[in-house]
């Protein structure tokens, strides 16, 4: 039985790019979505707690900021979501 679900996005640069979602059961990959976008983590999320109902699931997303940094890009956040 699934204990703790974490659901790992990476928005890149832009945060409006689509992009691939990793799903890790108990740390293990269990979800691989490709192609998807920050507006499909609900269904995802929704996904994963009807399959695991008793698991813990978070949502966390990374992306860098646009400003500053001699590359052009800025410094990477990461931050949680409520889904």
């Amino acid at each position: 039985m699934v204990k703790k679900i974490l659901v790992d996005v990476d928005l890149g640069l832009k945060g409006v790019e689509k992009t691939d979602v990793l799903v890790y059961g108990d740390k293990k990959l269990i979800g691989v979505y490709d192609n998807r976008s920050y507006d499909d983590l609900k269904n995802i999320a929704d996904e994963f707690r009807m399959k695991f109902p008793d698991a813990e699931l978070e949502v966390w997303c990374n992306g860098e900021s646009a400003c500053g940094g001699t590359s052009g890009g800025g410094r990477i956040f990461q931050w949680k979501v409520e889904v």
